[in-house]
């Protein structure tokens, strides 16, 4: 039997009035097909359902089980993004088609594996040994491995025809064009597709399990020398408080020792809607050596303000975008800035860079233009944040629970909203949605790294949770009024990288591609642009 999760269960064989059929898996979703109706999916979706698939049919190839009939119509997809291969098994089960069948008169053609000389499998997706009804193995599996993981990024067949001989004929004489894939398709994937469509088994990638670490590679999640030094970055993010020792030069982004990193927006399209982020430019704003961290933009999306140790020791940095000009405005005085919190932004018309509190510290703000920092609110509170029309604000405190407040503009008739009450329990990072009806912020448990995005209606009520990452999670920040842009690791435990959050399909994916990873991120009230170390 099999019993994985990215493989849709087969629960038992029942007979009825002679009709035999099996008990399977309800598996909610679309599958392949349906998201394929849309256009190619994002490389970033293509590589993530990919390395699941992969993985699928890696745990049926360890019991000796091949699926002969991979495609994407077998393929589905939950609302929460858990990829399903299905229908396994199901040729040995049903009915064993005749050996003279006609092949061009059906796509779908289901026997029993045993008998050479039958053809088994969709036409499109099949390999060349498949196709002249020879006996098939695992490699069969790859080969059309290779050709989902084509069309999910093309959104059209490796081998294309108008009838099932066409098709046929394609994989037997023709190469599939790879210049069809998008040209940000990294040059390893372009390899793997190229070796999972070698029409020579024995040349071909033997073992999907290459195939599912390739795919990691691609997508940040290996464990290979080269992400070493990148892995060294969420240290500080993980322990509470940012180490200057362990993180110096370990802000990797795009290959740099350090890295602020402006990424500017543009209009929507349909592309935008599964990537916020696709078409986006991203331009290095630093290249000091040391620790670039904790980065937050004004409304206007003019100024930055982050923390360094450019000077020697972690210091809040602000800086006018493009003006190279960078000026420290805590000279030293506050050595033990908070983590896993923001320790800086600004007020809700840019005017003020806030520092956040925290033990022996108060929350204090400090004007753009210059001039000393100023305590507000009380000593107890840690991070702040303004609605968009500035008239009111949202804040946690240091008490157990990190109970989170909403008030008026300047603080005044404070109301507590929402406090963790489980032992252990915290809430960081809270924001307002663009509409000022939700407070969206990450609870769980931090010594165990188990947060998750939450939110909770402005007016109070129940709070509501949002992902299911159980992972560390932090700087929430919306790009648009559906469209909320965070940091996370991955199920594996690897990054954080940078995710979004869709509040109207309540879906959340990965939307960062390649092996840097994040420690902060930010965008201005327009969501056009945002800034990351």
């Amino acid at each position: 039997t099999l019993n994985h999760p990215h493989i849709g269960a087969i629960y038992g064989l029942e007979e009825a009035d002679g009709i035999r059929g099996l008990v399977l898996e309800l598996v909610e979703g679309e599958t392949i097909v349906e998201r394929l109706a849309a256009g190619p999916l994002p490389i970033q979706e293509a590589l993530v359902a990919a390395r699941q698939i992969a993985d699928a049919l890696e745990a049926a190839h360890e019991k000796g089980i091949v699926h002969r009939d991979l495609k994407p119509a077998n393929i589905k997809v939950t609302p929460d993004g858990t990829v399903k291969v299905l229908d396994f098994g199901l040729a040995k089960v049903f009915a064993r088609a005749e050996a003279g069948h006609d092949v061009s008169q059906a796509q779908t053609i289901a026997i029993d594996k045993t008998r050479e000389g039958v053809i088994a499998g969709t036409v499109a997706y099949m390999s060349p040994e498949q196709t002249r009804g020879k006996d098939v193995d695992k490699r069969t599996d790859i080969w059309a491995f290779g050709c989902v993981l084509f069309e999910m990024l093309t959104a059209r067949p490796a081998f294309r025809g108008e009838t099932g001989y066409h098709a046929s004929v394609a994989i037997l004489e023709r190469e599939p064009d790879l210049s069809d894939l998008p040209a940000r398709t990294p040059a390893s994937i372009r390899r793997l597709i190229q070796r999972c469509l070698e029409k020579d088994p024995k040349r071909r990638l033997r073992d999907v399990g290459d195939a599912r670490i390739d795919i990691e590679e691609a997508l940040g999640a290996g464990t290979s020398p080269g992400a070493a030094v990148a892995a060294v970055a969420p240290t500080g993010f993980r322990g509470w408080r940012w180490r200057p020792a362990l993180l110096s030069g370990a802000a990797i982004l795009l290959g740099l020792t350090s890295a602020l990193l402006l990424i500017d927006r543009f209009a929507r399209t349909p592309a935008t809607l599964e990537n916020p982020l696709d078409g986006a430019t991203f331009t290095r704003l630093t290249d000091f050596e040391g620790t670039e961290l904790d980065a937050a933009i004004s409304p206007d999306g003019r100024s930055v303000a982050y923390v360094s140790d450019r000077d020697g020791q972690l210091d809040v940095v602000l800086t006018p975008v493009g003006s190279g000009v960078y000026r420290n405005i805590t000279q030293g005085k506050d050595p033990e800035l908070p983590a896993p919190v923001r320790a800086t932004g600004f007020s809700a018309d840019g005017s003020q860079v806030w520092l956040g509190g925290g033990n022996g510290r108060r929350l204090q703000s400090v004007p753009l233009m210059g001039g000393a920092p100023r305590p507000f609110l009380n000593d107890m509170v840690v991070n702040i944040a303004w609605s968009r029309d500035g008239a009111r604000l949202a804040y946690h405190t240091r008490h157990a629970g990190d109970p989170i407040y909403v008030a008026d503009g300047d603080g005044a008739n404070a109301r507590q909203l929402f406090i963790n009450s489980n032992p252990g329990g915290h809430g960081h990072f809270p924001i307002w949605s663009p509409d000022g009806r939700w407070i969206y912020f990450v609870s769980g448990y931090a010594a165990t790294d188990e947060m998750d995005l939450w939110r909770i209606a402005s007016s109070g009520g129940s709070p509501e949770r949002l992902t299911t990452h159980n992972s560390e999670v932090g700087y929430p920040t919306f790009i648009d009024e559906r469209s909320i842009v965070y940091i996370a690791r991955d199920d594996r435990g690897m990054g954080p990288w940078l995710w979004t959050f869709d509040v109207e399909r309540m879906l959340t994916r990965r939307v960062s591609i390649g092996s840097e990873t994040y420690t902060s991120v930010s965008a201005s009230a327009d969501g056009t642009r945002l800034v990351a170390t």
